[in-house]
């Protein structure tokens, strides 16, 4: 008996001595394509390795070298044959020339999507940045001049231009891509024209037609206020609009509507360049940001521009931003 539980207690003993851990690291850790990556097998307790960077090369070295010659996201995979155990990681490979990156593989009209800049600078040089837009491109956040940029496609299309020019060291990089912007099913707004009837605007031909009194119950609390002074709708599907008794921002479905303001409001315009709705009222002109948030939230206080009195009309300058 007593041999038996030593012989069990040497087996487990054994096993504990034989526990196979596999790790490793990478250096550096934002490669370029074309450029030299070192691995460094932290494992313990293996004997025999096995690595696989993701590219159909492979390697059996402990600690070995790799270029990938082409940018992208690899999974590099190192085994230790044995044990069978593993460890999985993904190396991204950027290009040493500027490019730019979308934050959606699937666009759809009016979604917003960010592009980024992708730009190795390891040493630091001064840069400037210069995005070129498409017409049915609207800029929504950051200038044409930053590193990264939210844009809206309002037109479906198979091929809308972007370009970026990024400048550094002396020299000028051009990236240009083609994106693909897919229909989607436009929202629509209830509103009440000058002489009284109900229209309805779709937002992707930018139409109008009359509609019956007989409205869906969700857009009573936008569409069914006569004292509706003015009202303009964004972009990001949500309406402002003013009367006596202040502004207000509500969802196009009617529903989150919120009083941004207690001001009664004379007449207001949005600036998508600058992210503001501007509105007067008999104290004057205020700026507002527009607000992003689905419940129609905010912060944000007005911010008055001016004491002008008994304003009728604001005009925006989207070029002067």
């Amino acid at each position: 008996m007593r041999n038996t539980v030593l012989t069990v207690l040497c087996a487990l003993l054994m096993c504990a001595c034989r526990q196979v851990t596999v790790d490793y690291t990478y250096a550096p850790e934002q490669p370029m394509a074309g450029e030299t990556v070192s691995f460094t097998n932290l494992s313990t307790g293996g004997e025999d390795f096995e690595w696989s960077f993701g590219d159909n090369n492979t390697s059996e070295d402990r600690n070995p070298t790799h270029v990938f010659r082409q940018t992208g996201t690899y999974l590099v995979t190192l085994k230790e044959s044995k044990s069978g155990r593993t460890c999985n990681k993904t190396v991204r490979v950027s290009s040493a020339t500027p490019s730019f990156t979308a934050s959606s593989d699937s666009i759809c009209m009016f979604d917003e999507v960010e592009l980024h800049a992708e730009v190795w600078n390891p040493y630091k040089h001064e840069t400037a940045f210069r995005w070129t837009l498409g017409e049915s491109v609207l800029l929504v956040k950051n200038s044409l001049t930053d590193s990264a940029v939210t844009v809206c496609f309002t037109q479906q299309a198979d091929a809308v231009p972007v370009r970026l020019e990024v400048r550094m060291d002396g020299a000028t990089h051009v990236t240009d891509s083609l994106f693909r912007v897919f229909n989607k099913q436009a929202p629509a707004l209830l509103s009440r024209n000058t002489e009284g009837d109900f229209v309805q605007r779709l937002y992707g031909a930018r139409t109008e037609r009359l509609r019956p009194l007989e409205y869906a119950q969700g857009m009573q609390i936008l569409a069914a206020a006569p004292e509706l002074k003015e009202a303009k709708d964004t972009l990001e599907r949500k309406v402002y609009f003013g009367n006596d008794n202040g502004l207000f921002v509500a969802n196009t479905n009617g529903t989150d509507t919120v009083q941004l303001d207690t001001k009664g409001v004379n007449t207001l315009t949005i600036s998508y360049l600058s992210g503001h709705v501007y509105y007067a009222t008999a104290e004057g002109v205020f700026c507002l940001p527009v607000v992003r948030s689905r419940n129609n939230l905010t912060t944000a206080e007005a911010r008055q521009l001016n004491d002008l009195q008994g304003v009728v009309h604001i005009a925006i300058d989207e070029k002067g931003f």
